[in-house]
């Protein structure tokens, strides 16, 4: 009876646990149960009280469920947190930025802030702008406020200028970033070819969209600008038409026999007078009034006609 009672205790101890972590104990029982069954009775108990879970011989083998749920619990909060991060968008804190700038991240600022100034400047042309060669090895040190960018003076005709971009920190910056661009703007056009002492006509300009050479140009936008115009320089089929190589006709010429028109209180008188000099539209010359002999100013409003200047 003795010895089926401790076999029967063997038998359940060795199902409740792992055979490969007690084999060696089982076995030592064995031997035990040999000597007695006061011995074989301790083995027994030793072993089953090893194969509790959460007891201190076993906690190296099997964590116990009390310590799998506190780990669940601490890693709960940070699970939840993230989750809710992310349903509101909100992304994980961005790495720090560098103590020193570079060269690249300089001239990526300067070209922002010529392409918003262009913006403003000139809302009815395009420009665009691109990255001119610079040191790729200029690294500076960053500045605890914004930069200031300045465009440099000059009529940028080669197609490109030069922003001074400076920090004013308590140890102050400034370094020279050039900048590419092209200037496009849509402007009077000649449809053909104009000869120089040319009076231009309606016909011979469109309004199209050019690629021009400077930032600050002064070509013509209105096609009414430069109708009745002359030519001061051949102007090429397909170029753009701008004030320096224009000039208003001379729509008088000295001793040329003029009508002068004097309006004075809704009154309008008309005499014949004789002009001493040149003039172009909108310009005054001397006209001797030829019933008075006086010599007087006034303004040429169109071919052989001026009017008096009060």
């Amino acid at each position: 009876m003795k010895k089926a009672s401790v076999a029967l205790i063997a038998f359940i101890a060795s199902a409740a646990i792992n055979k490969q972590s007690i084999s060696h104990r089982q076995a030592h029982c064995q031997s035990a149960h040999s000597t007695g069954f006061t011995a074989a009775a301790a083995c027994i108990m030793g072993l089953l009280f090893w194969a509790i879970p959460g007891s201190a011989n076993n906690a190296s083998d099997t964590p116990s469920s009390s310590n799998q749920q506190a780990a669940i619990h601490q890693q709960a909060p940070i699970d939840q947190l993230t989750n809710k991060e992310a349903a509101n968008g909100v992304n994980k804190p961005a790495v720090a930025l560098s103590r020193m700038i570079n060269a690249t991240e300089i001239q990526a600022l300067t070209l922002a802030f010529v392409r918003q100034q262009a913006k403003v400047e000139n809302p009815h042309s395009r420009i665009e702008y691109s990255a001119a060669s610079i040191d790729s090895r200029l690294t500076l040190r960053r500045c605890s406020q914004n930069l200031s960018f300045t465009p440099q003076k000059g009529n940028a005709r080669s197609g490109r200028k030069l922003i001074k971009v400076r920090c004013d920190d308590d140890k102050p910056w400034g370094v020279f970033i050039p900048v590419k661009f092209e200037h496009w703007q849509s402007v009077v056009t000649a449809v053909r070819a104009i000869q120089r002492n040319e009076i231009i006509n309606a016909a011979d300009i469109v309004i199209r969209e050019q690629k021009l050479q400077g930032m600050n140009s002064d070509y013509l936008t209105r096609i009414n600008d430069a109708i009745g115009t002359l030519a001061t320089r051949p102007i090429a089929a397909g170029k753009p038409l701008s004030n320096s190589g224009l000039t208003q006709p001379k729509w008088i010429k000295r001793g040329d026999q003029v009508m002068i028109i004097a309006n004075s209180h809704g009154v309008s008188a008309k005499m014949a007078g004789t002009a001493m000099g040149d003039g172009s539209k909108g310009q005054q010359i001397k006209v001797r009034n030829l019933s008075s002999n006086r010599i007087i100013r006034a303004k040429v409003i169109a071919p052989g006609k001026v009017q008096t200047v009060m």
